[in-house]
């Protein structure tokens, strides 16, 4: 949740704006619901897996788009006017994904690097449209000052829609397995107390 707020907080995101979210795990989701508080008017969200683009819309989002069939690009254009978003939060960590961010942003619009790409990882930005449409790039990992504000929060989130499954210790290793599939959102192990 800090993690989310502390994105928030620096992509600037501001009464009636519109946001683009690549990436709807919980990172994503939170970002969406903080956003929303803070009185974005529309949200955009892309995930290819599509039960996380159900949950999306229903915790809020405007429009999903499945990006192995549909085009970003063209989806946010078309919901923006032709403008594009004033924010665009890639929180997946993917170069390709980092690389198409600046496109789904109108003039003077931010994108802020939420995702963890590989260190390794370079991305090619064109430098012109960067400098034409006064685009900023920003990036957000972790503020210790947010923390207190998660806690803050936590009666405002429905902390309880994330947990997607809940696993005994003994099943450990399918916990683990799901996770690794991209098929749970948050998965929870339960270790039973001792029985006194």
């Amino acid at each position: 949740l800090s993690v989310a707020i502390h994105a928030v907080e620096q992509a600037e995101i501001a009464l009636g704006s519109t946001c683009v979210i690549i990436g709807a795990g919980v990172i994503g989701l939170l970002i969406s619901a903080i956003a929303r508080k803070r009185g974005c008017a529309k949200i955009i969200m892309s995930d290819p897996n599509e039960a996380r683009r159900r949950l999306a819309l229903e915790m809020g989002a405007d429009y999903v788009v499945d990006p192995a069939k549909q085009n970003l690009q063209e989806c946010v254009l078309a919901w923006t006017e032709n403008l594009g978003a004033d924010v665009c939060v890639e929180v997946v960590g993917s170069p390709l994904l980092i690389e198409q961010s600046p496109s789904l942003v109108r003039h003077g619009g931010t994108v802020l690097l939420v995702g963890w790409p590989p260190r390794e990882a370079e991305v090619k930005i064109h430098p012109f449209l960067i400098y034409r449409y006064e685009v900023q790039i920003k990036g957000a990992q972790l503020s210790p000052y947010c923390f207190h504000k998660a806690v803050n929060m936590l009666d405002q989130i429905d902390a309880e829609r994330f947990i997607s499954h809940v696993y005994s210790l003994e099943q450990i290793n399918e916990a683990f397995e799901l996770q690794r599939s991209g098929r749970g959102l948050r998965i929870l192990i339960e270790i039973a107390g001792e029985k006194g």
